[in-house]
């Protein structure tokens, strides 16, 4: 069992920006699964603005203990000047789950 196993949140304004930052997630091997929820729709207070835009849903699998790398890519690679990351506790899966998570990051 992962004791500091995560789920990151993100949202992104396209899939193909969602695509490209999985991708580097995975090679890099801060996120064992990174899926892509389109069809998001967000209201939020921007500049003093009431804001509607259409944004992909980023569900990343990781540990904590990668928490710091992965938000620093993550800001690397998100076109927002402040992008939504929030992480989450998971606190139960399977052991083959969490072994193959364990399997697929990186050891730090």
């Amino acid at each position: 069992m992962i004791k500091d196993a995560i789920s990151v949140l993100s949202t992104i304004g396209s899939k193909k920006e969602a695509q490209a930052l999985a991708k580097i997630l995975i090679k890099e091997k801060l996120a064992a699964c990174v899926q892509i929820v389109p069809g998001l729709e967000s209201f939020y207070f921007w500049q003093n603005k009431l804001c509607q835009d259409k944004e992909v849903l980023v569900i990343i699998k990781t540990r904590r203990i990668l928490f710091s790398k992965l938000v620093k890519t993550i800001k690397k690679n998100h076109s927002y000047e402040i992008p939504q990351i929030l992480a989450l506790p998971i606190v139960g899966a399977t052991s083959s789950y969490f072994q193959w998570m364990k399997n697929s990051l990186a050891s730090k």
